[in-house]
């Protein structure tokens, strides 16, 4: 299991790079010019060609991007060129926030969606069954935008119980973490669903039954594990999604995040934060892909087993070759 941690772990290297990669020629070949979009346009030409110089930007292409990966991997992702701060003390600011941001509305996703499955599943083609459905597929079609600006109509504008923008106090992330969780909500039900109409059909449900448990025992204890493999695999995707998805979120309720961060520095060519911004973002995709990894072994026994089997099997046959070796 170690082996394979490691090996994730070192693929991180190449996928970050080609993420920043990515970024960086899109951001190289955007129309945008960042000395402009800094300082105006009231430049004259000498005072244009000399801020080019100290940003950088007259060196070649492949010259910019090693540099840029080579002070990355000290941690060192420049300075704005809008407010002159370094990028990795803006990106330090608002992660927690982000990160709380996006904790909170996959919680709401996994709590609601799997409960909701639980209840579809076990009340198959029931009337409770079929409105869940409909509740989730409606949420599902609802783009993360509209949700926003409709719960804000709604709770700030004609009730007045919510505020529109802003996280002064707690009453400020109900909104937000809403309008991010309900959105991925619907395939949460539908995966853990199909999962559990798959698995209460199994033989050792059966078998449970006729030892005499209770529902809720077979249902909790036997049954939802084993239902979980597929349903993980969507939230750890629903995850990744969410965390992209935060920026139109966090521009709608001015939410103080990485995502609200993005938006603002792509508006003004602000590269080094738009660099910064992705490459926290790639980080956490693959810290979330990860740790998807490594729970499934927690889940299914079976899994961790494959690897201690593979490991037994390698140490029998390095302990075969050297017997025959000495026969």
């Amino acid at each position: 299991m170690f082996r394979f941690i490691l090996k994730r772990v070192l693929l991180f290297i190449p996928t970050i790079l080609g993420v920043l990669f990515i970024v960086f020629t899109i951001n190289y070949y955007t129309p945008s010019d960042p000395v402009y979009a800094t300082y105006g346009t009231n430049l004259t030409q000498e005072e244009y060609e000399q801020k080019r110089d100290e940003m950088g930007l007259n060196d070649p292409f492949f010259v910019q991007f090693f540099n840029y990966v080579k002070n990355a991997a000290r941690l060192d992702l420049g300075s704005s060129y809008n407010n002159k701060r370094p990028v990795m003390d803006q990106i330090l600011e608002r992660a927690p926030k982000t990160l709380l941001l996006g904790a909170i509305g996959i919680t709401i996703t996994v709590v609601i969606g799997i409960l909701c499955g639980i209840v579809s599943a076990t009340r198959q083609k029931s009337g409770l069954d079929y409105a869940l459905t409909t509740i989730s597929l409606i949420l599902a079609s609802m783009p993360n935008f509209w949700l926003g600006l409709m719960l804000i109509i709604v709770f700030s504008q004609m009730l007045g119980w919510l505020p529109a923008t802003g996280i002064k106090n707690w009453t400020g992330w109900i909104l937000p973490c809403i309008t991010l969780g309900l959105g991925p909500l619907a395939n949460v039900v539908r995966i853990t669903r199909s999962s559990m109409l798959d698995v209460i059909r199994q033989d050792y449900i059966r078998t449970a039954r006729s030892k005499g448990l209770t529902e809720r025992q077979i249902i909790y204890k036997h049954a939802l594990r084993n239902a979980l493999i597929p349903v993980v695999t969507v939230i750890g995707f629903m995850l990744s999604m969410i965390m992209g998805g935060s920026a139109v979120v966090e521009g709608i309720f001015s939410f103080p995040g990485i995502g609200a961060m993005l938006m603002s520095a792509v508006s003004l060519a602000d590269y080094p934060l738009i660099m910064g911004s992705v490459l926290f973002i790639s980080l956490f995709v693959c810290v979330v892909n990860l740790g998807v990894d490594i729970l499934y072994g927690f889940i299914d026994p079976r899994i961790k087993a494959q690897y201690v089997t593979a490991k037994k099997v390698k140490k029998a046959a390095a302990r075969n070759g050297k017997e025959g070796s000495l026969a």
